[in-house]
């Protein structure tokens, strides 16, 4: 399975860009075709602004690379996520890096797969995917459906919500179950 992000640069450079044009499906929701994909990345687009921004971002989360604090993040970003014991936030760099630490040593290895994002209003996105690893105590492969809800406002991600159920992604966001 392909990335599901198009990238519009690369290490050489910016690649060049198809006139966008959109296509409803979903209630609510529009996906962005006509990007040109980078050579890994064959993902379907939400939105050209929006993939330029998460583009980078959802690349290292898909190589296991969670340790970067992006451009695109606002100082006091907020992510809400889950795992065994419940829902758990962060708030800003060392609030989130406390929360990922935690969470990240279940396991020996970690990633996630982008399947597909969806632009649902101006600000928000959202992205359907997988999330994949290994326990670091019981060696357990997991491969569980993970969707999350990406806020922007002025060109800055200001929430990341990460959830097993569309649902769950769309509460946690503070968001009616399906956003227009």
């Amino acid at each position: 399975m392909g990335n599901p992000l198009a990238t519009l640069a690369t290490r050489e450079g910016a690649l060049p860009r198809a006139p966008l044009s959109g296509s409803r499906h979903r209630a609510g929701t529009r996906r962005i075709t006509g990007v040109q994909p980078g050579p890994s990345n064959n993902w379907p687009v939400a939105d050209q602004s929006a993939s330029e921004l998460l583009a980078p971002v959802l690349e290292r989360w898909e190589r296991g690379d969670f340790w970067v604090w992006d451009e695109c993040f606002a100082p006091d970003l907020l992510v809400t996520g889950f795992d065994a014991d419940g829902s758990h936030q962060g708030r800003g760099p060392e609030e989130i890096t406390s929360y990922l630490s935690r969470f990240f040593r279940q396991f020996r290895n970690y990633r996630i797969e982008v399947g597909q994002l969806d632009q649902l209003s101006e600000e928000i996105v959202l992205m359907e995917g997988r999330q994949l690893g290994t326990g670091r105590l019981s060696g357990v492969d997991i491969g569980e459906t993970l969707y999350i809800v990406f806020r922007f406002a002025s060109g800055r991600l200001t929430e990341m919500h990460w959830h097993p159920k569309r649902e769950g992604a769309f509460a946690a966001a503070g968001l009616p179950r399906e956003p227009h």
